[in-house]
């Protein structure tokens, strides 16, 4: 019977995540802002 090696890694901190797209969300906020202004401008007139 042949037990396989296991390779431990050493320790140490992950490398780090991969940066999500920020295009879409930054429209998505603008719209947000714009649709609040939009609300609060017509409430006060």
């Amino acid at each position: 019977m042949i037990v396989p090696e296991l390779a431990a890694q050493p320790p140490g901190l992950p490398d780090a995540p991969d940066q999500a797209p920020l295009g879409g969300l930054g429209l998505l906020a603008a719209a947000g802002g714009a649709y609040a202004w939009k609300k609060l401008r017509d409430k006060n007139a």
